[in-house]
């Protein structure tokens, strides 16, 4: 509802009506995105030109002015029309209790004894006069209908607000109305909300609210109640979903073209899918069907089949219900945990949490509820319970304990043998002790030492690819050895710090330096002051909005009202939680300065095509074949990591370590990386014995691939093409091998999805085969490939993967495609006649 004169303006010339309605649209709009679908609801406008409501039909000298401009019905976009293009305009006076009543009888009508939940909200500027005769009654009708009241009071005072607002030369008239209007939401039970506060909550953002509904509903089992009923327990329980990642919603299909259906009276574009299932036939499948043609299937037709290895094994309806575990549900405790041991496995805790709580107030399942909750808390143990949501679903295994601030027991399950993920990273042991020191257990972890009979730090290594053998001291470097800087090494020129170490201060110092760092940024006492006057945390989830949610429907609420108009940029507020504090940034500005001294740090610029280098380092050209370089006779794998990729771009830190990996796999079995004629970033392989230009990580770095394979043949065969490992003989081993795989892949395809991977390899091979002049190899694999395809006798799938090889245009290497003058003079025989001379297809 609202009330106020049409034409009178705030101090700001904003038109008060204007406010009002974007008040109740933003209302509105937040019925259109989180409401339910039964939500419905009405506007009212009193003190409006016209009459329209049924108590003035009834009585012409009663509810005057009061204009009922939408009766109740579900949300939708005319609502906001109404609010926007087409609000009475006028200053006759209207009055508060009539259309309180008009709108509590609308309500009582269309409720009738339903159980809903009934609320009036009124928007008004207090400046119309209100009538207290008779408040009492009205307010008795609004608790006994159960109806709640919400006043919006234009620029009403609020001493609450930060700061605080109190409205200058107020009338006397809007001065009483704020009285009694407070008077009267208190006496029966209403809510009034100066626009001040209104204003920061409708237009901030809104979390979905979501109701309670119980996931599971069973029992806690301890025991066995069936062998051992008197030493068994058995608790009731409910359980509610405790987090849970609220999914943007998916965007409907819109059809463009305008032939709209009518939809319970609303005209809308949204199409319709239909699925459809067929395949092609096969000779003599079908006496009916000719070979080649497509037969659809309806969805009872068909089975669930499961890929066993290269084929499809089907599973009928029988098989499908004896594939079912026999569970019963219920959550049974299988053992216990003390809290400490969780916590050594509780970053493998997944999925959603499981608020558990009684099931009903009766004391037969409170009591032992509790008594199982206090003794968990008292014993500070956790229970290992097996988990079946429903009968013969599969079960979990979960961890349940009881939380100390909302006294409810909480479950959460964690993970199956094959749901572990298992990664090998470089060990960090280095940074648990002084800079430079060094110990016998480096070697397990990989990092480099010294030998009294290598002085010059280079591992030995002998045997296999995969097997390492290094020699090495095992005297420590006292802990109080001063660190040189970024050199690496301490005073005693023993030992080599890891890689990854830039420490250039004490351990202690390095801590320390961490820790003042990390208190600087403490966020549990960054937030607001509450009541207590004590500051609050910074940045609690219940605070922190998702902003993909946020942005999509204030973009969808705008797109619907301005169809035309270019969507307004998103709402500063909306990303600032994930930006830096300015607070926090200049309160953990000393403490930053003070580790950034701690180690060797390099400032890094961004260069031209977007990557960043560090200051000061400098490109290096590999050396040619048979220069001396650092580590004696071709090119070092430190020269590799500084190279260009072969094509002209420098790499990063992760591309040459990518490109030196290839290098090192190949010098492990035997085989050393050198340049070769092609230029910079290319490499040929000769033979090599020891493991000259090797740092010792490198030999702990995965192997590079040696040969195609249908897993990932595009991947695998230009990287073995790009390391050019294994001379001319290697890359020629390399081609047959993807063409077997290309003829592998397309003859045992099952269906028209599983082409995917073939074409991709067959268009690397030719982009391959193009660049290294491998034109016969490739036309004669081409024609040899069709001819398999199309002979007479081929598979219908054969068939369809020779008509997808054409859509895509996969055809030999022209003549028009070589460069002219390549070949010279002349041109050889098997060459000139690999190229096609008439239409390949």
């Amino acid at each position: 509802m609202w009330n106020g004169g049409a034409e009178d303006a705030d101090a700001n010339g904003k038109l008060k009506l204007e406010r009002a309605a974007e008040y109740i649209d933003l209302l509105v709009h937040q019925k259109l995105v989180e409401g339910r679908k039964r939500d419905v609801g009405a506007l009212l406008v009193y003190g409006s030109p016209e009459t329209n409501n049924k108590l003035a039909d009834e009585d012409e000298e009663q509810y005057k002015t009061v204009n009922l401009m939408r009766e109740l019905g579900p949300f939708d976009l005319d609502f906001r029309y109404i609010l926007e293009r087409a609000l009475p305009r006028g200053d006759e006076p209207g009055d508060f209790f009539d259309a309180l009543v008009v709108a509590i009888e609308e309500i009582k009508v269309f409720c009738r004894e339903l159980k809903y939940d009934k609320r009036i909200q009124l928007v008004t500027d207090g400046e119309s006069f209100i009538n207290p005769e008779g408040y009492e009654a009205i307010g008795n009708m609004l608790l006994n209908s159960g109806i709640a009241l919400d006043v919006i009071g234009l620029d009403f005072d609020d001493p609450m607000a930060d700061p605080p607002f109190v409205q200058e030369k107020k009338s006397n008239t809007k001065r009483t109305n704020e009285a009694f209007l407070e008077e009267f939401c208190n006496k029966y039970g209403g809510n009034l909300y100066p626009s001040v506060s209104a204003d920061q909550d409708l237009r901030g953002f809104q979390s979905k609210k979501t109701k309670p509904a119980a996931t599971f509903n069973g029992l806690i089992t301890l025991g066995d109640p069936i062998s051992s009923p008197d030493s068994s327990l058995q608790i009731q329980v409910k359980g509610y979903l405790k987090t849970g990642e609220l999914k943007i919603p998916s965007a409907k299909k819109h059809s463009a073209i305008p032939t709209p259906a009518d939809f319970e009276g609303v005209r809308t574009h949204i199409v319709t899918m239909k699925r459809t299932y067929s395949r092609a036939m096969e000779e003599g499948e079908d006496p009916n069907i000719p070979a080649g043609d497509i037969k659809t299937f309806q969805k009872e037709d068909l089975l669930s089949a499961y890929r066993y290895g290269r084929q499809l094994v089907p599973l009928s309806l029988a098989d499908a219900e004896a594939m079912k575990l026999q569970s019963n549900k219920g959550m049974e405790v299988v053992g216990s945990l003390r809290v400490e041991d969780l916590r050594s496995i509780e970053f493998l805790l997944m999925n959603q949490v499981l608020m558990l709580v009684p099931a009903s107030e009766g004391l037969e399942v409170v009591y032992p509820y509790h008594a199982l909750r206090v003794a968990l808390e008292a014993s500070k143990s956790v229970l290992i319970t097996r988990y079946v949501r429903i009968d013969d679903s599969q079960p979990k295994m979960g961890a349940l304990w009881a939380d100390l601030v909302d006294k409810c027991l909480y479950w959460c399950q964690l993970p199956f043998a094959e749901d572990v993920r298992e990664f090998q990273f470089e060990s960090m042991t280095a940074l648990f002790q002084e800079v430079g020191a060094v110990n016998d257990s480096d070697v397990a972890t990989g990092l480099s030492q010294l030998s009294p009979s290598n002085p010059s730090g280079t591992p030995s290594a002998s045997g296999s690819r995969g097997t390492s053998h290094v020699t090495m001291s095992s005297t420590p470097i006292p802990a109080s050895a001063p660190p040189t800087g970024a050199t690496g090494m301490s005073s005693f020129g023993r030992g080599k710090r890891a890689r990854f170490d830039r420490r250039k201060k004490l351990k202690a110092e390095v801590d320390a330096a961490m820790d003042d760092l990390i208190t600087a940024m403490d966020l549990t006492k960054a937030g607001g002051i509450d009541e207590n006057g004590e500051r609050t945390e910074a940045l609690p989830p219940s605070s922190v909005f998702n902003p993909g949610y946020q942005r999509l429907w204030a973009a969808v609420g705008f797109r619907a009202m301005h169809p035309d108009a270019p969507l307004e940029p998103p709402n500063p507020e909306l990303l600032n939680p994930f930006l830096p504090r300015e607070d926090i940034t200049e309160a953990a500005r000393e403490a930053a300065k003070r580790v950034a001294e701690c180690f060797d740090l390099k400032f890094a610029e961004e260069s031209a095509d977007g990557r960043r280098k560090a200051k000061g380092k400098r490109k290096r050209d590999v050396a040619p074949a048979g220069a001396q370089g650092d580590g004696g006779a071709g090119a070092g794998v430190d020269d590799v990591r500084h190279a260009d990729d072969g094509m002209g771009n420098e790499l990063d830190d992760a591309d040459a370590t990518a490109k030196r990996s290839r290098v090192v796999g190949a010098a492990s079995d035997g085989m050393k990386a050198e340049p070769s004629s092609h230029g910079n970033g290319s490499f040929s392989t000769v033979a090599a014995s020891g493991t000259e230009d090797m740092s010792f990580e490198d030999m702990f770095r995965e192997p590079v691939v040696g040969r195609v394979t249908a897993a990932d043949p595009v991947t695998e065969f230009e990287a073995i093409v790009q390391s050019k490992l294994g001379g001319e003989q290697g890359f020629k081993t390399a081609i047959e091998q993807m063409q077997n795989v290309i003829r592998e892949l397309a003859f045992y395809a099952l269906d028209s999805s599983d082409f995917v991977k073939p074409i991709s390899a067959l268009k690397s091979l030719r982009r391959v085969s193009k660049i290294e002049q491998e034109f016969s190899s490739f036309n004669s694999f081409l024609a040899s490939f069709k001819e398999d395809l199309t002979k007479s006798g081929a598979t219908q799938m054969r068939k369809r993967f020779w008509e997808e090889m054409k859509k895509e245009h996969i055809d030999p290497i022209k003549s028009s495609e070589v460069e002219e003058g390549y070949f010279g003079e002349a041109m050889n025989d098997e060459v000139r006649q690999s190229f096609p001379t008439s239409n390949w297809y």
